[in-house]
C-alpha cells in the first residue's frame, strides 16, 4: 500500500497450522512481523525506501516451522528534502526546487491556495516554474516524486506568498482650510503596508507610507491640480501602480488689500488684486467693541459705511471657488476717527509736584495732548498712547484748567470739558530743633507756609519707626523720645485738599542711652582697673567716673571703643565705678554703680620663729588692707620651696616640711578677691640641724675607753653623745668635732650610743643608736678549795654579765703551771704538786676583750 506505509503479505496454507506469521526484514536489520489465522496479514510501519526480505512461518501449539519461502519487497519512496520556493515578483510566478534521487521517474510541486485552488509543475529535473498565480495569496508548496510504482508521500509543506493585489477605491479629498489633501483607498490582498505618491506642478513629488488605509499630504500650494497613486507592499514585492486621481486645492488669499477711511463720515474704502480660482469674495470688518461689518462681491473692492468712531476694525477677505473657500487674508487693522474723551478726572500727587490726568474713551485712540493752563498764564501740556498722562513741575498754590483731545494716525477729536484743579501748599522753610538734655524732649520750629491749614512735624527712624507732633502754629514738641536714636525731621503743611511735600529733611539725635553691662576688671600688674561695657546708642564717646574708699575720684575717656583704663589705683581701696555716654551735646544718666577692690597692699612687718620641736616655721606679719588671706612662701639655699595659707585674713601661718640645717629666705603677698600684692621685704631664717649619722663606736680593750665617731651634720655648731648603760647608768661626751670619747663607762655592760646636733637655738633629734659591749670586769668573790685525794684545786667566782668564758691560770714555787678555762663561775685544776702554794689569775673575756685579772692563791696538799 503505497499510501499508508504496509504491505498485506499472503500465503498457501499447511496442513496442521493453527496460526501464521509473517516476518519482514530491513537492509539494516529491522524486524516487523504480523500474525494471523488466515493466509494473509499486514504489516505496517514500513520505512520509505527501503528494501525488505519476507518469509513466513506456521504456528502450531507451541512449535513454528522454518521460513523456507521468502520473497523481497521494495516501499513507497520517501518525500523529496530541501523544498524551496522562490517569489518572481515581476512575472508573479514560483520557482520551487528540491533534492530529488536519480532513481525517482518523476516529480510533481502542488501549490494550494487560501481557499483550496491548486496550481502544480511536473517534471523530471529538481525544479520547475509554476506561473498565473493569484495576487495576495499564501501559498502551501510541496513535493512529490514517484519511482514507477508508488508515488512518495508529500513533503513537509513551505509557506510562500504571492504579489499584493493592486489597492481600489482610491480617493483624494481636499481640507480647505489647510490646503491638505486626504487620500484613502480599500485594502488589498497580501498588503503588508502602502505607498501613496502625490505628483503635482514643477516636479512636486511626495510619498507617504503607512500600514494604514488613508493617509495626508499637507502643506501644498494653493490653487493647483495633484495626481494621486498607490501601491501596496508586502515584505517582498510591490504590487501594480493604482490608476490615476487628480484633485485640486483652495484659492490662494488675496494680495495688496489696501483701505482709505474718510474721516468726515467714517466710511472705509478696501480694494485688492484678485485671487486665481476665486468665483466671489467676502470682506469682513470686525471691530474691537464688537461691531461687524459685511460686504460680498464679485470684484475686487467694496465700502463700508458708518464705522464707529475710536474703533480699531481687522478686515478679512476670503476668496470662494466653486467647491472650496479660500485661505482668507491676513487681517489687515486699522482706525476710525477717535471719540472725544469723556470723564477727564485730575488727581495731584500731594507730596510731589506731579499733575496725573485720567480720562475714559470709547473704542480705540492712537495718542492722546493734554493742554493745562495755570492761574498765573503757564501753559503745560503731556502727550500719551494710554488714557492717562502726568504733567510734571506743577507749582505749589496755583489753580490750574485741564481740557484732553484724541488723536489718530489721520484725525483727531475735538476738546474735552474742562476741569480745574488746585495745586499743594508749598512746604515749610527754616526748620529748626532743639534737644531738652534732661527732659529728653525735642522742639521744632519753622516758617509759615501759603496756604497751610496746620502742620506735621515726623521723625523717622532708620527702622521705620516714626513720632510725629500736629500743631495749627509753626512749632511742636515731641516727648518721649527711646534714647540713643538718629532720626530724620521733616514738616509737611496741610491744605484744603492737599498736602505740601516733606521740608529739607534735618538730622535730630535723641540723647544718649545709658551704657549698660558695665565690668571692670583689676590690672593685678601695675595696680590698674579696665572699664568696659556694651555700647550705647547714641553715643560718640565715653566716661568711666571711679571714686575710692574715701570719696577722691578718676575717670578715664573712650572716643571710639568700650573700654578705657586707669593706672596706678591706691592698694586695698574698693572702688565705686559708673559710666555716662555723650554725643557731644547731651550727656545721658550715669550707669549703675559697680564696685571692685584694688590690689591688697604689700604685707610689712613679716617675721619667723623657729618651733625646735616639730621643725616649723611659725611665720606672722602686719595685716594688708584688701587682703582677702595671705600666702607666705619661702625658699632654701638648696632650692626647697615651701608656702602656707592664711586661714582667711589672720596674720600668721606655719611652713612645715622644711629642709634640716637649711638657711630659707620668707616673703609673704596679700591675696585679694582678683589680684595678689607685691611680696614683702625677705626675712631669713635657720631650720633645726640634721640629726648626725653614721654612728660608729669603738672599745680600747686595754684602757676601757670608748670613741665615737660620725658624719658631720648640716647646720650643726655642737654635738652630744649620750652612751645609755643596760643598768640604767648614762654618761655623755660634749664636741665640736665628730668625735667624742668616753673613758669612764661601767665594765661588763652593754651600751646604746647616740649623738645630737645643736646650733645656737634648737637640738636635733637624736640619731639612730649604736651598741656596744664595755670591757668584761674583774672576776669577784674568788674562792678556792683543794681535793686532797686527787690532788685538785677548784676555784669559784661570782658569775659576770657577758662574759662568753673564764681562764684561770696557776702557778708553782717549783715552776709547775697549769690552767683551766670554763663559761660558768667555776673550774677545776688538775694534777697540782702537793705541798705547794699556788699563784692564781682569774681572766673574764668576751669575743672582743679581756678583763683585768683577778688574783688568789692555793695550797695544795
Amino acid at each position: 500500500s503505497c499510501a499508508n506505509k504496509s504491505a498485506v503479505i499472503s500465503w498457501t496454507a499447511v496442513f496442521g497450522a493453527t496460526a501464521y506469521r509473517a516476518t519482514a526484514i530491513s537492509q539494516s536489520g529491522a524486524i516487523l512481523s504480523c500474525t494471523s489465522n488466515s493466509t494473509k496479514c499486514q504489516i505496517r510501519n514500513l520505512t520509505c525506501g527501503e528494501n525488505y526480505t519476507v518469509y513466513a512461518t506456521a504456528l502450531s501449539n507451541n512449535c513454528e516451522s522454518t521460513g523456507n519461502a521468502t520473497t523481497y519487497l521494495r516501499t513507497a519512496p520517501c518525500p523529496p528534502g530541501d523544498v524551496q520556493a522562490l517569489l518572481d515578483c515581476q512575472e508573479n510566478q514560483a520557482l520551487v526546487s528540491w533534492l530529488g534521487s536519480r532513481d525517482m521517474i518523476s516529480f510533481t510541486a502542488t501549490m494550494e491556495d487560501q481557499v483550496g485552488g491548486l496550481l502544480s509543475c511536473s517534471t523530471t529535473a529538481s525544479s520547475c516554474r509554476i506561473p498565473n498565480l493569484k495576487c495576495g495569496q499564501a501559498y502551501a508548496v510541496s513535493v512529490i516524486h514517484h519511482d514507477g510504482i508508488c508515488p512518495s508521500m508529500p513533503s513537509q509543506a513551505i509557506q510562500m506568498k504571492s504579489v499584493p493585489c493592486i489597492p481600489t477605491s482610491v480617493r483624494a479629498s481636499v481640507e480647505c482650510a489647510s490646503n491638505t489633501v486626504k487620500a484613502s483607498w480599500g485594502p488589498a490582498a497580501g498588503a503588508v503596508s502602502y505607498i501613496s505618491v502625490l505628483t503635482g506642478p514643477g516636479y512636486y513629488r511626495e510619498s507617504c507610507t503607512t500600514s494604514d488605509l488613508s493617509c495626508s499630504f499637507r502643506g501644498l500650494t494653493c490653487a493647483q491640480t495633484y495626481t494621486l497613486n498607490v501601491i501596496s507592499q508586502d515584505t517582498q514585492c510591490n504590487s501594480l501602480v493604482s490608476p490615476n486621481v487628480s484633485v485640486t486645492t483652495a484659492p490662494c488669499a488675496p494680495q495688496n488689500v489696501t483701505v482709505r477711511l474718510q474721516c468726515s463720515n467714517n466710511t472705509a474704502s478696501v480694494s485688492w488684486a484678485g485671487s486665481p480660482g476665486a468665483v466671489a469674495y467676502n470682506v469682513t470688518a470686525v471691530g474691537r467693541d464688537g461691531d461687524v461689518r459685511h460686504s460680498l462681491v464679485t470684484g475686487t473692492s467694496c465700502q463700508l459705511p458708518n464705522m464707529h468712531c475710536s474703533q480699531t476694525y481687522d478686515i478679512v477677505i476670503t476668496p470662494f471657488s466653486e467647491t472650496c473657500a479660500g485661505f482668507p487674508t491676513t487681517p489687515y487693522t486699522f482706525s476710525a476717527a477717535p471719540c472725544v474723551p469723556q470723564n477727564v478726572l485730575t488727581i495731584i500727587e500731594c507730596p510731589s509736584t506731579v499733575l496725573n490726568i485720567t480720562w475714559q474713551q470709547t473704542g480705540q485712540a492712537h495718542h492722546y495732548h493734554t493742554t493745562v493752563r495755570s492761574s498765573d498764564g503757564q501753559v503745560l501740556g503731556c502727550d500719551s498712547n494710554a488714557t492717562f498722562c502726568q504733567v510734571p513741575h506743577i507749582l505749589c498754590g496755583l489753580t490750574y484748567n485741564v481740557t484732553v483731545a484724541a488723536y489718530s494716525q489721520t484725525c483727531n477729536s475735538s476738546q474735552s470739558s474742562v476741569q480745574h484743579v488746585t495745586s499743594a501748599p508749598c512746604p515749610p522753610q527754616n526748620v529748626v530743633t532743639s534737644v531738652g538734655c534732661d527732659s529728653g524732649m525735642v522742639r521744632v520750629l519753622w516758617d509759615e507756609s501759603v496756604g497751610a491749614l496746620s502742620y506735621t512735624a515726623t521723625l523717622e527712624r532708620a527702622d521705620g519707626n516714626t513720632t510725629c507732633c500736629t500743631a495749627n502754629a509753626t512749632s511742636c514738641e515731641v516727648t518721649s523720645l527711646p534714647c540713643g536714636q538718629m532720626y530724620v525731621l521733616t514738616v509737611t503743611a496741610e491744605g484744603r485738599i492737599c498736602n505740601s511735600s516733606q521740608s529739607i529733611e534735618v538730622i535730630v539725635r535723641s540723647v544718649p542711652c545709658v551704657p549698660d553691662y558695665v565690668t571692670a576688671n583689676v590690672i593685678c600688674q601695675g595696680n590698674g582697673l579696665s572699664v568696659s561695657w556694651k555700647e550705647s546708642a547714641g553715643a560718640g564717646s565715653y566716661t568711666a567716673l571711679i571714686e575710692d574708699s574715701y570719696g577722691h575720684f578718676t575717670n578715664c575717656q573712650s572716643m571710639n571703643d568700650t573700654t578705657c583704663t586707669v593706672n596706678r589705683l591706691a592698694c586695698g581701696q574698693t572702688y565705686h565705678i559708673s559710666v555716662t555716654a555723650s554725643d557731644g551735646y547731651c550727656d545721658s544718666s550715669p550707669s549703675a554703680v559697680i564696685d571692685v577692690d584694688s590690689v591688697p597692699c604689700v604685707p610689712t612687718g613679716v617675721s619667723a620663729v623657729l618651733d625646735c620641736a616639730t621643725a616649723e616655721a611659725h611665720v606672722s606679719w602686719n595685716a594688708s588692707t584688701g587682703a582677702l588671706y595671705y600666702t607666705a612662701y619661702a625658699w632654701s639655699s638648696t632650692f626647697n620651696f615651701v608656702s602656707c595659707n592664711s586661714a582667711g585674713p589672720v596674720t600668721h601661718c606655719s611652713l612645715s616640711d622644711l629642709i634640716c640645717g637649711d638657711d630659707y629666705t620668707i616673703q609673704v603677698i596679700a591675696v585679694g578677691d582678683e589680684c595678689s600684692s607685691l611680696p614683702s621685704q625677705t626675712e631669713q631664717f635657720h631650720t633645726v640641724p640634721c640629726v648626725p649619722n653614721q654612728i660608729q663606736a669603738n672599745l680600747s680593750c686595754a684602757s676601757g675607753v670608748v670613741d665615737v665617731s660620725w658624719q658631720p651634720s648640716r647646720g650643726a655648731f655642737s654635738y652630744t653623745a649620750v652612751a645609755q648603760g643596760s643598768g640604767g647608768f648614762a654618761s655623755s661626751c660634749n664636741s665640736t668635732n665628730t668625735t667624742c670619747e668616753f673613758t669612764n663607762l661601767l665594765c661588763g655592760l652593754t651600751y646604746s650610743i647616740s649623738v645630737t646636733a645643736s646650733d645656737d637655738r634648737c637640738t636635733s633629734t637624736q640619731s639612730h643608736s649604736a651598741g656596744l659591749d664595755t670591757v668584761p670586769c674583774k672576776p669577784q668573790g674568788i674562792t678556792t678549795e683543794i681535793e686532797c685525794g686527787s690532788h685538785t684545786g677548784v676555784v669559784s667566782w661570782e658569775q659576770g654579765e657577758h662574759v662568753a668564758s673564764y681562764l684561770v691560770l696557776a702557778s708553782s714555787p717549783d715552776g709547775h703551771q697549769t690552767h683551766c678555762s670554763t663559761p660558768t663561775s667555776s673550774c677545776k685544776l688538775d694534777n697540782l704538786h702537793c705541798g705547794q702554794a699556788y699563784n692564781l689569775t682569774i681572766t673574764a673575756q668576751d669575743s672582743h676583750c679581756d678583763s683585768k685579772n683577778a688574783l688568789s692563791t692555793l695550797q695544795s696538799g
